[in-house]
């Protein structure tokens, strides 16, 4: 793991096509881009690893910052799906993710 965590910074870009995240229309509002899919996908991976919980659950959730009348409501259930995928990548043998100190 030490080695892992010493690796190349990897871009939004790249976990975006890694964890093929895809772009999400909203009902009101501009889409979210799989960068920002990816990165809501991660902070619920990082709480669920703050957590005693054996799988990513909605709970683990963290819905990204958006104005009042912008509906988040459809989002949870894509970015639990990307993150148990950025988690089997994380706690896999051959990673393409860089793990943060949490996993």
């Amino acid at each position: 793991m030490s080695a892992r965590l010493k690796g190349p910074r990897v871009t939004a870009k790249k976990a975006a096509s890694v964890l093929r995240a895809p772009f999400v229309p909203l009902d009101s509002g501009p889409g979210l881009d799989p960068g920002t899919v990816t990165s809501t996908a991660l902070r619920t991976v990082d709480r669920f690893c703050h957590s005693a919980d054996a799988e990513i659950t909605r709970r683990h959730f963290v819905p990204p910052e958006a104005p009042d009348h912008v509906d988040l409501s459809g989002l949870a259930a894509t970015v639990v799906a990307v993150a148990k995928r950025a988690w089997a990548d994380l706690s896999g043998p051959n990673v393409d993710l860089k793990p943060s100190h949490d996993v």
